[in-house]
């Protein structure tokens, strides 16, 4: 993608590329928060270029607009990971009429690249709906007080916007529960900790006379 054949020879062109590669980089990395730093910078070349459009080719134009879907797509995702109040995000998932558009262009242009990249994107995006963090329907009895979503939040924003699948089937089982005690015996490295974190904070959030040993 950053080196696309612009007509013109923009380098506003070549910069907009490049910031896109970064976001999908950075997206496929799962560090979200560098997704969404790098936006503002993606919205103020893309500003250059609206402001410009008429130095460019239509073949261009179509380039720029399919870039910025798939850049477009990364942040509305990486904002709905990591943000609490993005509920309804979570619930309509943009990101997919966004790539929608995106593929519809890269059809348009016969852009193998892009189609791959798109193809790649919905598959990853489609794995971080089940596993995110702030998208995961806890089982109940899960505790439903602001600080328990705040502290979700907390640690989506810290790295762990992903849970993994050891998590997803130790939620499953009951983890959460007070009432219920649970062994749990893994490889070191491959999440224990974190379940018995979100253990700790849903004992702590959901009642008031309560203690932890840990």
């Amino acid at each position: 993608l950053g080196l696309s054949p612009w007509s013109n020879g923009s380098a506003v062109g070549y910069r907009l590329a490049s910031l896109v590669v970064e976001i999908v980089i950075s997206f496929l990395g799962c560090d979200f928060s560098e997704v969404l730093r790098i936006t503002e910078e993606r919205d103020a070349v893309f500003e250059d270029i609206r402001l410009t459009s008429n130095d460019y080719e239509l073949l261009d134009l179509a380039l720029i607009s399919a870039l910025f879907d798939i850049a477009e797509a990364c942040v509305q995702m990486a904002r709905a990971l990591t943000i609490l109040d993005e509920v309804e995000a979570r619930t309509t998932r943009p990101w997919l009429e966004t790539l929608s558009q995106a593929q519809e262009t890269a059809d348009l242009l016969n852009d193998a690249a892009l189609k791959w990249i798109i193809d790649l994107l919905q598959r990853v995006m489609d794995d971080f709906e089940q596993r995110g963090l702030l998208f995961v329907e806890f089982p109940d009895p899960s505790p439903t007080s602001d600080r328990w979503y705040k502290y979700l939040e907390h640690r989506a924003q810290g790295g762990r916007a992903l849970l993994w699948p050891a998590h997803l089937k130790a939620l499953d089982r009951g983890s959460l529960s007070s009432h219920d005690s649970m062994v749990i015996r893994m490889p070191t490295g491959s999440g224990k900790s974190f379940i018995a974190e979100m253990r700790i904070a849903a004992t702590l959030q959901g009642a008031e006379d309560v203690w932890v040993l840990y």
